[in-house]
């Protein structure tokens, strides 16, 4: 008797764990998209459109999807490089959000950012 009721405890805090979770990923996420601007940045202090492009792409949402008016948070991407003496830390971000989009880092527009 104790089994089975410690197994129905433990389904049942999963399914309440993961709906939760999936809550918080929603909000999370739709939050993202509350914060961007008509160029596709999202707003913030700097880098967080980067980080943005991980988190869309982990949770299935192609960037090029995610717009705030015409441009897309891909075109963010592609139109706003670091620029040359950007910090390394900078160009990482970039490469991981590059690689996040199925995108090449070699060849993101026009730029070989693993060079």
């Amino acid at each position: 008797m104790k089994k089975t009721y410690l197994l129905l405890f433990i389904i049942t805090f999963l399914t309440i764990s993961a709906r939760v979770n999936a809550l918080g990923i929603s909000s999370g996420v739709n939050y993202l998209k509350s914060q961007q601007l008509d160029s596709g940045k999202i707003n913030g202090f700097g880098g967080e459109s980067e980080w943005a492009a991980i988190a869309f792409s982990v949770n299935g949402i192609d960037v090029t999807s995610v717009k705030n008016g015409t441009n897309s948070l891909k075109d963010y991407l592609l139109n706003n490089n670091p620029s040359s003496g950007a910090s390394a830390t900078e160009w990482e971000r970039k490469i991981l959000a590059i690689n996040s989009i199925n995108s090449d880092p070699k060849s993101f527009s026009g730029i070989n950012y693993i060079e």
